[in-house]
């Protein structure tokens, strides 16, 4: 029987409302060209939007509040931060992010699928990665949004994510210890590791505390820098 792949349109709700059909269809079949595109495509978009309605004397004093103190006393305030310095390199940097996440956490894939017996091969890890992040691409209206509430262009970029911990629950001010890690974890980084567990467990047909174990590494080292600046 000859096997049919669904379309793209039906991967993005199936990843949505049945990710476990959905990653058993990313596991055989790299698909991930509409997605990546997509998602670079918003990604961009919204920074530019974002660094374009910027206030950057204010963001200048607000990312010196968010440096640890010993920092702080080695750098001049404020900081010369200005539309010319910042705006391309933080478009561009922040567009390319999400490429090289996804690819670090193809490659980790990769490497645990081989030490399990699984040859996957990297295309088909990279589109599972891609997948695993369409939590991100759905919060970027959420984004626009809380950007365009605010006219004075005087929000952080960490605080427009509505569904962070900080938004949701502990409404800390940039410089407060756990501040750059509440803003860090959102909604969509437990649903994201979700779908994460259920495409280790579809591709490597693992049980939940295997694809556990597999997975809390990832997010974790996507914290680190959030994690260090908490503890210092």
């Amino acid at each position: 029987m000859i096997r049919t792949e669904p379309a793209t349109l039906t991967l993005f709700a199936d990843t949505v409302v049945a990710p476990a059909r959905a990653f058993a269809a990313h596991v055989r079949t790299p698909r991930f060209g509409v997605l990546l595109a997509v998602l670079l495509a918003a990604t961009l978009g919204f920074h530019v939007f974002y660094f374009m309605r910027l206030d950057y004397a204010w963001f200048a004093d607000h990312v010196y509040t968010t440096l640890p103190e010993p920092l702080r006393r080695q750098l001049p305030y404020p900081l010369p931060m200005s539309r010319t310095s910042v705006f391309l390199p933080a478009v561009v940097s922040a567009t390319l992010k999400p490429l090289l996440l996804i690819a670090g956490m193809a490659a980790y894939l990769a490497v645990v699928g081989r030490v399990r017996g699984i040859e996957l091969g990297f295309a088909r890890w990279f589109n599972v990665a891609a997948w695993i992040g369409l939590p991100y691409l759905l919060l970027v209206p959420m984004e626009c949004v809380e950007t365009w509430r605010h006219a004075s262009g005087q929000v952080a970029l960490e605080d427009v994510d509505p569904t962070s911990l900080n938004a949701l629950l502990f409404h800390l001010d940039a410089g407060a210890g756990g501040y750059a890690l509440a803003t860090s974890v959102s909604l969509a980084t437990f649903w994201s590791a979700a779908l994460c567990a259920t495409a280790v467990r579809q591709a490597m047909d693992c049980g939940r505390t295997a694809a556990a174990a597999i997975v809390v590494p990832i997010y974790l080292a996507s914290l680190a820098p959030a994690l260090a600046m908490a503890l210092l």
